[in-house]
C-alpha cells in the first residue's frame, strides 16, 4: 500500500507552523515593555542607616550607554558619586546619602531591545539614623548619583 501526499503536506504543515510560534515568541519577547522589577532599598523603604549603593534591576538586559540613574535628596540638591556597575538586568550605583528625609531614586533605563522605563522611587532616611561611609560634611542635603557608563 503507497502513502500519498498526505502525510508529507501534514507534516511540512506542522512543522511550519512551529516556525511560525517560536518566531512570534521571540518577537513578543523583545516588544514586551521596559519596567522596573526591584529596588534595593525597596520602594516606600524608611531606613535607620543609609546605604552605599543603590541597585535596580529591570526586566531585560540594559543599554548601559543610554540609562541613567540619580538620588535626589531633601532640597532637590544633587551631586555626583561613583561609577555605575551593570550586571545582567541591573545597574548598582555607589551613593553617599548626606541628612535626613525624603530621597528619590529617579531613572531612565533602556534595555539592549530599545523599549524604555522611567520613573521615580521614593525612600526616607529617618532623623537621627546613623550615616554609613560618610566622610563628608552631614550638612549636605544630598548626593545625585548619574549612572552613564562612560565607554
Amino acid at each position: 500500500m503507497r502513502r500519498g501526499p498526505g502525510l508529507r503536506w501534514l507534516a511540512a504543515g506542522l512543522l511550519t507552523l512551529l516556525a511560525l510560534g517560536l518566531a512570534g515568541l521571540t518577537l513578543a519577547a523583545q516588544l514586551r515593555p521596559a519596567r522596573l522589577v526591584t529596588t534595593d532599598p525597596p520602594a516606600g523603604a524608611r531606613l535607620t542607616t543609609a546605604p552605599a549603593a543603590v541597585t535596580l534591576t529591570f526586566n531585560g538586559p540594559l543599554d548601559a550607554e543610554r540609562t541613567h540613574v540619580w538620588l535626589i535628596g531633601p532640597g532637590g540638591a544633587f551631586g555626583a558619586t561613583g561609577a555605575p556597575r551593570y550586571r545582567d538586568n541591573g545597574v548598582e550605583v555607589p551613593v553617599t546619602v548626606m541628612g535626613d528625609g525624603r530621597y528619590r531614586v529617579g531613572y531612565h533605563a533602556q534595555l539592549a531591545t530599545g523599549q524604555t522605563a522611567t520613573g521615580v522611587v521614593p525612600v526616607h532616611r529617618r532623623r537621627g539614623a546613623r550615616l554609613a561611609h560618610s566622610t563628608e560634611s552631614p550638612s549636605m542635603d544630598c548626593i545625585l548619583v548619574s549612572a552613564r557608563a562612560s565607554l
